[in-house]
């Protein structure tokens, strides 16, 4: 009964909520299972909100476990890997943590075969929160795990498990990865492949089994291909990513994608732009759709022909960036006003349920006034039956009361956020047009053959064009900064850098205008200054250079500081800066910091500096607070870790 379900979910997901509603309404199905279900038609209609939503439902006590084993730690999976793929990591971490703890004490064989994914989960979630140690021990438990796993089951299914579960974790080897575990982790993935494959040859498999045995040759070769070309093994890489390109999946969607990253990650820039053509048509026919993903393809895209020598080209995917920003801003709020339609409808049904089991109650309320000897007859099987029903009834009440009072506020944070990202969107449209409004004014002129411009006008248009150019750039790279900072990808501290040098970098990249009536000073001891700390020097200044806009943009008269000193413990260099400015209310203090937030919603700017800056800060391992106890302007302190 479950498969014939599943399938219906997969190949029929438009009308398998009916179907689903029906099931769960003639208690054919728990509602636990239901919302099992429902969340697995909503992944195949790639609605991953409300995929997200479904899954904590039916994962809420401890009824699915009860019920159905494999739905529990099959939904714990998906959720961890949902939240872990948009940047919850302790999300992420508190499911599988809980399925696992499960698996050690449940006898059962889909335990043993979910725990060494759920172990994966977490470990996967302790590299991006930067705790390597730990990653690696769990890394090496799931092994041990899945190694007992397949020496007692030889099928195929379980054999795959082990393989992919090998294969992932070498997609997060980085430069910073020793050779040895490297080496030791693609002959690992090596051997779980060749057990797949004696397995294939052992047990009669069906079409798509087959095709999966193919892709996962492919999948290994070119895995191992950017492993190597990462730790500097260029012969090896070369040779294993011939290897794939043999494979007939390199000829396909997916293959195509995987030769473009290959040649970027190896620096191949004339090869990998030859191959832009062929990925777009892949993008396309897979229904590419507008997203910050899709902005970072067309930068990568553009510096990728930048750096090949083909300007003009890369002049064209710049100019398709642009053109794109406001639409993927457009496209991604009427993508989450569609999935939290889907939740509040759930809201919705249920509470057109309760309403129903209400009008039943009025209804029988009527029956009290019939004849008193059927009240007496009926009286005690009524009585016992009704007791029961009431306190069903109340339990679902209670579960549906709190389940709408989420939703309002879920509600509430998506009109904020909404309302947020229009005025968003405005104050970008300004930000860009206005230069382009005086881009445009300056070329009109330089064309027009019947005006002359003198020397001194040349190079005032020369001057107003380069400053509303860089101010075009500035807007477009914070952009793509916001995006890069709320990707939760891991930034390399591969930099050494003094103190001094990092604050005199940022000094000189602050872009606001300076003010004649502003006194900036720097205070930093000279045994402070020369301290080195290890660290990503672009964006570690480009933290630093945001705050320091912050307090030009909004300090008028006055002054601003710039401040360095070591913490207590010695291990963090903090950077204070200070002004005379506004200042900011401290029940503002955290609010500052989201994305899109303005306090004087008529001051210039885009409302993200505070945000990429914090962001910045803390994939560097450090953090940037606001310090409220300064009451003459404003105090950012901006950490870092000395190593």
């Amino acid at each position: 009964m479950s498969d014939n379900i599943q399938e219906t979910c997969i190949n029929d997901p438009e009308n398998s909520m009916a179907y689903i509603d029906s099931l769960e309404n003639k208690a054919i199905v728990t509602p636990e299972i239901a919302d099992y279900f429902r969340a697995n038609t909503h992944y195949a209609l790639n609605n991953l909100r409300a995929v997200e939503y479904y899954n904590k439902r039916a994962l809420n006590g401890e009824a699915l476990f009860n019920d159905w084993r494999r739905a529990y730690y099959v939904a714990s999976r998906n959720l961890a890997n949902n939240l872990n793929w948009k940047g919850d990591y302790d999300g992420s971490l508190e499911y599988a943590t809980k399925a696992y703890e499960k698996t050690i004490d449940d006898t059962t064989f889909v335990a043993k075969l979910n725990a060494p994914g759920l172990l994966l989960q977490i470990a996967l979630c302790q590299k991006s929160l930067g705790n390597d140690t730990e990653s690696y021990k769990n890394f090496e438990q799931g092994y041990r795990l899945d190694c007992q796993l397949v020496k007692n089951d030889t099928s195929f299914n379980t054999h795959y498990y082990f393989f992919q579960n090998t294969l992932a974790v070498i997609s997060r080897m980085d430069s910073l990865t020793s050779r040895d575990v490297a080496e030791l982790w693609i002959q690992r993935s090596e051997d779980a492949a060749a057990q797949l494959f004696e397995s294939g040859r052992l047990h009669p498999l069906g079409l798509l089994d087959q095709n999966l045995m193919k892709t996962a040759q492919a999948q290994l070769y070119i895995s191992k291909a950017r492993t190597q070309i990462q730790m500097g093994l260029t012969e090896e890489a070369d040779k294993n990513y011939q290897e794939f390109l043999n494979t007939d999946y390199a000829k396909g969607l997916g293959g195509i994608i995987g030769q473009y990253n290959y040649m970027v990650m190896a620096k191949q820039w004339d090869r990998a732009a030859a191959l832009i053509p062929l990925v777009d048509s892949v993008r396309a026919i897979r229904g590419d759709y507008y997203s910050m993903d899709y902005l970072l393809r067309l930068n990568q895209q553009r510096l990728t022909l930048e750096r090949a020598g083909l300007h003009q080209q890369a002049q064209q995917k710049a100019e398709l960036l642009m053109n794109s920003l406001d639409t993927v801003v457009k496209v991604q709020q009427r993508s989450v006003a569609q999935e939290l339609a889907v939740v509040f409808e759930t809201a919705q049904k249920e509470r057109k349920i309760a309403e129903q089991e209400t009008k039943i109650e009025r209804q029988w309320s009527l029956v009290v006034g019939v004849p008193l000897v059927i009240a007496i007859i009926f009286f005690v099987f009524y009585t016992m039956h009704r007791q029961k029903e009431i306190k069903k009834m109340a339990q679902g009440h209670r579960k549906l009361q709190k389940a709408y009072d989420q939703l309002i506020v879920a509600n509430e944070k998506a009109e904020e956020s909404s309302k947020m990202k229009m005025a968003f969107i405005q104050q970008i449209s300004h930000e860009i047009r206005t230069p382009l409004n005086v881009l445009s004014g300056f070329v009109q002129v330089i064309t027009d053959e019947s005006y002359e411009l003198g020397e001194q006008g040349r190079k005032d248009a020369a001057k107003h064009i380069l400053t509303n150019t860089n101010r075009i750039t500035e807007v477009v790279g914070k952009m793509l900064e916001l995006s890069e900072a709320t990707s939760h990808a891991a930034i390399q501290r591969n930099n050494m850098v003094t103190v001094r040098a990092l604050a005199t970098k940022a000094i000189n990249s602050v872009q606001e205008e300076k003010s004649p009536d502003i006194n900036f000073t720097t205070q930093i001891d000279d045994n402070v200054a020369m301290v080195e700390l290890k660290t990503h020097e672009q964006h570690a200044a480009r933290a630093l250079t945001f705050i320091l806009n912050n307090a030009w943009k909004f300090t008028k008269k006055g002054s601003i500081l710039l401040a360095a000193d070591l913490s207590d413990d010695k291990k963090f260099v903090r950077f204070i800066v200070e002004d005379t400015g506004i200042g900011i209310p401290a029940k503002e203090s955290e609010h500052i910091f989201e994305e899109f937030v303005q306090l004087d919603e008529y001051s210039k700017g885009t409302g993200i500096g505070l945000t990429v800056a914090r962001s910045f800060a803390r994939n560097l391992g450090g953090d940037i607070i606001l310090d409220i106890t300064y009451h003459h302007g404003a105090r950012f302190i901006m950490t870092l870790p000395l190593n």
